[in-house]
Protein backbone atom coordinates (compact mmCIF):
# COMPACT_ATOMS: atom_id res chain seq x y z
CA UNK A 1 0.00 0.00 0.00
CA UNK A 2 1.07 3.69 -0.60
CA UNK A 3 2.34 5.41 2.06
CA UNK A 4 -0.53 7.27 3.39
CA UNK A 5 -1.18 11.58 2.81
CA UNK A 6 1.09 11.10 -0.34
CA UNK A 7 0.11 14.30 -1.88
CA UNK A 8 0.30 17.31 -0.37
CA UNK A 9 -2.60 17.90 2.46
CA UNK A 10 -3.00 21.62 2.08
CA UNK A 11 -6.42 20.17 0.76
CA UNK A 12 -7.33 18.12 3.31
CA UNK A 13 -9.93 20.46 4.74
CA UNK A 14 -11.06 21.43 1.61
CA UNK A 15 -14.73 20.54 -0.02
CA UNK A 16 -14.18 17.50 -1.88
CA UNK A 17 -14.57 17.45 -5.96
CA UNK A 18 -17.42 15.91 -7.43
CA UNK A 19 -17.37 11.80 -6.39
CA UNK A 20 -15.51 9.52 -8.83
CA UNK A 21 -17.77 7.34 -10.91
CA UNK A 22 -17.20 4.01 -9.93
CA UNK A 23 -19.76 1.42 -10.11
CA UNK A 24 -21.41 0.04 -7.05
CA UNK A 25 -19.60 -3.27 -7.10
CA UNK A 26 -16.40 -1.58 -7.40
CA UNK A 27 -16.90 0.47 -4.27
CA UNK A 28 -18.92 1.97 -1.43
CA UNK A 29 -18.41 5.46 -0.53
CA UNK A 30 -19.44 6.77 2.35
CA UNK A 31 -19.45 10.09 3.51
CA UNK A 32 -19.75 11.53 7.23
CA UNK A 33 -23.26 11.08 8.12
CA UNK A 34 -24.04 8.04 5.61
CA UNK A 35 -26.26 5.07 7.60
CA UNK A 36 -22.58 3.07 7.59
CA UNK A 37 -19.94 5.60 7.77
CA UNK A 38 -19.50 5.06 11.30
CA UNK A 39 -19.44 0.97 11.42
CA UNK A 40 -16.31 1.45 9.26
CA UNK A 41 -14.63 4.24 11.27
CA UNK A 42 -12.76 2.64 14.75
CA UNK A 43 -8.97 1.48 14.55
CA UNK A 44 -6.90 0.38 17.08
CA UNK A 45 -5.55 2.77 18.60
CA UNK A 46 -8.40 5.58 19.30
CA UNK A 47 -5.71 8.46 20.22
CA UNK A 48 -4.65 8.42 16.22
CA UNK A 49 -7.96 8.10 15.03
CA UNK A 50 -9.35 10.45 11.86
CA UNK A 51 -12.83 11.27 10.30
CA UNK A 52 -12.33 11.17 6.73
CA UNK A 53 -14.53 13.38 4.38
CA UNK A 54 -14.61 10.28 2.31
CA UNK A 55 -14.21 6.50 3.02
CA UNK A 56 -14.00 4.22 0.14
CA UNK A 57 -14.63 0.67 0.80
CA UNK A 58 -13.21 -0.39 -2.18
CA UNK A 59 -14.31 -4.22 -3.59
CA UNK A 60 -12.31 -5.11 -6.33
CA UNK A 61 -9.27 -3.86 -7.24
CA UNK A 62 -10.71 -1.85 -10.36
CA UNK A 63 -12.56 -0.02 -7.70
CA UNK A 64 -9.05 0.84 -6.07
CA UNK A 65 -7.72 1.92 -9.25
CA UNK A 66 -10.79 4.44 -10.11
CA UNK A 67 -10.18 5.53 -6.37
CA UNK A 68 -6.24 6.30 -6.66
CA UNK A 69 -6.96 7.83 -10.39
CA UNK A 70 -9.07 10.25 -8.51
CA UNK A 71 -7.02 11.06 -5.90
CA UNK A 72 -4.11 11.69 -8.34
CA UNK A 73 -6.07 13.64 -10.60
CA UNK A 74 -7.39 16.05 -7.87
CA UNK A 75 -4.29 16.16 -5.61
CA UNK A 76 -6.20 15.03 -2.62
CA UNK A 77 -4.22 13.54 0.33
CA UNK A 78 -5.68 9.99 0.89
CA UNK A 79 -4.61 7.25 3.27
CA UNK A 80 -4.88 3.17 2.93
CA UNK A 81 -6.70 0.75 5.36
CA UNK A 82 -6.92 -2.42 5.86
CA UNK A 83 -6.74 -3.77 9.50
CA UNK A 84 -6.72 -0.39 11.11
CA UNK A 85 -3.41 -1.61 13.36
CA UNK A 86 -1.12 1.62 12.52
CA UNK A 87 -0.10 2.23 16.22
CA UNK A 88 1.04 5.34 14.22
CA UNK A 89 -2.32 6.42 12.22
CA UNK A 90 -0.79 5.70 9.16
CA UNK A 91 -4.03 4.39 8.14
CA UNK A 92 -5.76 7.40 9.10
CA UNK A 93 -6.94 10.73 6.73
CA UNK A 94 -8.96 13.85 7.33
CA UNK A 95 -9.30 13.86 3.61
CA UNK A 96 -9.70 10.19 1.47
CA UNK A 97 -9.55 7.13 3.20
CA UNK A 98 -9.13 4.06 0.56
CA UNK A 99 -9.94 0.88 2.34
CA UNK A 100 -9.72 -2.47 1.10
CA UNK A 101 -11.32 -4.53 4.24
CA UNK A 102 -14.05 -5.84 1.75
CA UNK A 103 -11.65 -7.22 -0.42
CA UNK A 104 -11.23 -10.39 1.61
CA UNK A 105 -11.83 -13.47 -0.51
CA UNK A 106 -9.52 -16.46 0.66
CA UNK A 107 -8.92 -19.28 -1.04
CA UNK A 108 -7.06 -22.27 0.05
CA UNK A 109 -4.92 -24.56 -2.29
CA UNK A 110 -3.89 -27.64 -0.36
CA UNK A 111 -2.12 -29.77 -3.18
CA UNK A 112 0.41 -26.74 -3.69
CA UNK A 113 0.05 -25.52 -0.07
CA UNK A 114 -0.20 -22.18 -0.82
CA UNK A 115 -2.85 -19.68 0.10
CA UNK A 116 -4.11 -16.55 -2.14
CA UNK A 117 -6.24 -13.34 0.12
CA UNK A 118 -7.66 -10.56 -0.85
CA UNK A 119 -5.51 -7.59 0.90
CA UNK A 120 -8.18 -6.76 3.07
CA UNK A 121 -8.66 -10.24 4.76
CA UNK A 122 -7.39 -10.45 8.20
CA UNK A 123 -4.95 -13.11 9.76
CA UNK A 124 -7.56 -14.22 12.14
CA UNK A 125 -9.74 -15.25 8.95
CA UNK A 126 -6.43 -16.49 7.46
CA UNK A 127 -5.82 -18.73 9.68
CA UNK A 128 -9.67 -19.91 9.83
CA UNK A 129 -9.60 -20.86 6.40
CA UNK A 130 -6.07 -23.21 6.26
CA UNK A 131 -5.96 -24.83 9.87
CA UNK A 132 -8.70 -27.65 8.22
CA UNK A 133 -5.73 -28.60 5.72
CA UNK A 134 -3.15 -28.97 8.57
CA UNK A 135 -1.41 -26.11 7.39
CA UNK A 136 0.39 -23.26 9.09
CA UNK A 137 0.57 -19.46 7.87
CA UNK A 138 3.22 -17.67 9.25
CA UNK A 139 2.59 -14.73 10.53
CA UNK A 140 1.29 -12.78 13.82
CA UNK A 141 -0.52 -13.20 16.62
CA UNK A 142 -3.06 -11.02 16.54
CA UNK A 143 -6.58 -12.31 14.86
CA UNK A 144 -7.74 -8.85 13.89
CA UNK A 145 -4.42 -7.86 12.37
CA UNK A 146 -4.54 -7.17 8.78
CA UNK A 147 -2.94 -8.98 6.17
CA UNK A 148 -1.76 -6.16 4.05
CA UNK A 149 0.07 -4.02 6.91
CA UNK A 150 1.46 -7.55 8.51
CA UNK A 151 2.79 -8.48 5.37
CA UNK A 152 3.86 -5.31 3.78
CA UNK A 153 6.19 -4.76 7.18
CA UNK A 154 8.20 -8.12 7.44
CA UNK A 155 5.44 -9.83 9.44
CA UNK A 156 7.21 -11.28 12.70
CA UNK A 157 4.90 -14.16 14.27
CA UNK A 158 5.64 -17.03 16.15
CA UNK A 159 6.22 -19.40 13.41
CA UNK A 160 9.55 -16.98 12.53
CA UNK A 161 12.06 -18.98 13.82
CA UNK A 162 11.41 -22.46 11.74
CA UNK A 163 9.35 -20.78 8.85
CA UNK A 164 10.74 -16.86 8.67
CA UNK A 165 8.66 -13.68 8.38
CA UNK A 166 5.23 -13.62 6.47
CA UNK A 167 7.46 -11.49 3.81
CA UNK A 168 9.57 -14.30 3.33
CA UNK A 169 6.60 -17.00 2.11
CA UNK A 170 5.27 -14.19 -0.42
CA UNK A 171 5.06 -16.12 -3.95
CA UNK A 172 3.21 -12.91 -5.59
CA UNK A 173 1.16 -9.65 -5.36
CA UNK A 174 -0.98 -7.61 -7.03
CA UNK A 175 -1.13 -4.04 -6.77
CA UNK A 176 -2.29 -0.61 -8.31
CA UNK A 177 0.00 1.70 -8.96
CA UNK A 178 0.22 5.56 -8.97
CA UNK A 179 -1.60 5.80 -12.19
CA UNK A 180 -4.27 3.42 -10.92
CA UNK A 181 -3.32 0.45 -13.39
CA UNK A 182 -3.70 -2.90 -12.16
CA UNK A 183 0.32 -4.75 -11.97
CA UNK A 184 1.49 -8.38 -10.83
CA UNK A 185 4.55 -9.13 -9.69
CA UNK A 186 6.64 -12.45 -8.61
CA UNK A 187 10.20 -13.46 -9.01
CA UNK A 188 9.28 -13.37 -13.26
CA UNK A 189 7.31 -10.47 -13.59
CA UNK A 190 8.17 -7.26 -11.91
CA UNK A 191 10.82 -8.92 -10.11
CA UNK A 192 12.23 -5.66 -8.73
CA UNK A 193 8.93 -4.64 -7.77
CA UNK A 194 8.14 -7.74 -5.86
CA UNK A 195 11.22 -7.79 -4.28
CA UNK A 196 10.80 -4.28 -2.60
CA UNK A 197 7.49 -5.76 -1.73
CA UNK A 198 8.61 -8.15 0.71
CA UNK A 199 9.22 -5.89 4.08
CA UNK A 200 11.77 -3.51 2.45
CA UNK A 201 9.48 -0.18 1.67
CA UNK A 202 6.98 -0.14 4.09
CA UNK A 203 4.05 -0.44 1.15
CA UNK A 204 4.81 2.56 -0.66
CA UNK A 205 5.37 1.35 -4.27
CA UNK A 206 1.69 0.77 -4.74
CA UNK A 207 -1.93 -0.25 -3.41
CA UNK A 208 -2.01 -4.09 -2.53
CA UNK A 209 -5.23 -5.66 -4.44
CA UNK A 210 -3.99 -9.52 -3.53
CA UNK A 211 -1.20 -12.10 -2.06
CA UNK A 212 -0.53 -15.38 -2.58
CA UNK A 213 1.47 -17.03 0.17
CA UNK A 214 3.23 -20.54 0.69
CA UNK A 215 2.05 -22.53 3.40
CA UNK A 216 3.72 -25.61 5.94
CA UNK A 217 2.34 -28.43 7.27
CA UNK A 218 2.06 -28.61 10.65
CA UNK A 219 1.10 -31.87 12.39
CA UNK A 220 1.95 -30.96 16.08
CA UNK A 221 1.31 -27.54 17.98
CA UNK A 222 3.37 -27.25 21.48
CA UNK A 223 1.52 -24.52 23.37
CA UNK A 224 3.40 -23.18 27.00
CA UNK A 225 3.59 -20.38 29.49
CA UNK A 226 6.14 -18.67 30.84
CA UNK A 227 5.15 -16.78 34.09
CA UNK A 228 7.63 -14.63 35.73
CA UNK A 229 5.52 -13.00 38.56
CA UNK A 230 7.26 -13.43 41.54
CA UNK A 231 10.50 -13.39 40.79
CA UNK A 232 13.36 -10.99 41.88
CA UNK A 233 15.21 -8.19 40.02
CA UNK A 234 18.50 -10.30 41.08
CA UNK A 235 16.79 -13.58 39.92
CA UNK A 236 15.31 -12.04 36.96
CA UNK A 237 19.34 -10.39 35.75
CA UNK A 238 20.83 -13.83 36.61
CA UNK A 239 18.13 -15.55 34.26
CA UNK A 240 18.96 -13.51 31.38
CA UNK A 241 22.64 -13.43 31.94
CA UNK A 242 22.17 -17.03 31.25
CA UNK A 243 20.26 -17.12 28.51
CA UNK A 244 22.70 -14.94 26.77
CA UNK A 245 25.02 -16.80 27.40
CA UNK A 246 23.30 -20.03 26.37
CA UNK A 247 21.33 -18.89 23.17
CA UNK A 248 24.09 -18.48 20.46
CA UNK A 249 25.06 -21.82 21.51
CA UNK A 250 21.73 -23.28 20.86
CA UNK A 251 20.85 -26.14 18.30
CA UNK A 252 19.86 -24.91 15.42
CA UNK A 253 16.36 -25.19 14.58
CA UNK A 254 15.22 -28.19 12.82
CA UNK A 255 12.31 -28.46 10.13
CA UNK A 256 10.44 -31.34 9.83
Amino acid sequence: MFVPAVFSSRRAFAQLPPLPNVAPSDALLLRPGDAQFSTYEPAFNARTMLTPQLRAMCKTPNGVGVMVDWCRSNSLAFALRCGGHSYEGFSQSTSVVIDTRMINAISVDKAAKTVTVGAGASLGAIYKAVWPHNLAFAAGSCPTVGISGHALGGGYGNLARPFGLTCDNLLSIDLVDPQGHQLHADTQQNPDLFWACRGGGGGSFGVATGYRFSLRPLNSVLVFKIDWSGISLVRAVSIMKQWQAWAPQAPAWRRH
